[in-house]
């Protein structure tokens, strides 16, 4: 029986979900770079992108990370800078659980 990866790999790559769209990936494991460009348009350079990780605290995906995909593995962006209320806030690696939150409205 095949997997679900080998089945999508042959309908043109793994389906990943990047701010709510399906995008497909060419390959198994591609760098935060490459994951960046898969949507269209790419996300761009003023915002983060974050992996939904279940049962911990989400993971931002740096540049020259190297990820390894699943069918179905979610993603999302938000911006480099929340600036709520005029309040100056960077996004840092402990706070990515909430940051799916905010995710929603920012864009």
């Amino acid at each position: 029986m095949a997997k679900p990866d080998d089945a999508l790999s042959r309908q043109g790559g793994i389906s990943v979900i990047i701010d709510n769209a399906t995008c497909f990936a060419p390959a198994r494991h591609l760098s935060g770079d490459e994951l960046r460009n898969l949507p269209e348009p790419p996300v761009g350079p003023d915002r983060d992108l974050w992996q939904e990780v279940h049962g911990g605290l989400d993971r931002i995906i740096q540049p020259g990370d190297k990820v390894d995909l699943h069918a179905q593995m979610r993603f999302f962006t938000v911006p480099k800078v929340i600036n709520p209320g005029g309040l100056r806030l960077c996004c840092a690696r402990r706070t990515g659980r909430r940051l799916s939150a905010l995710a929603s409205h920012s864009r």
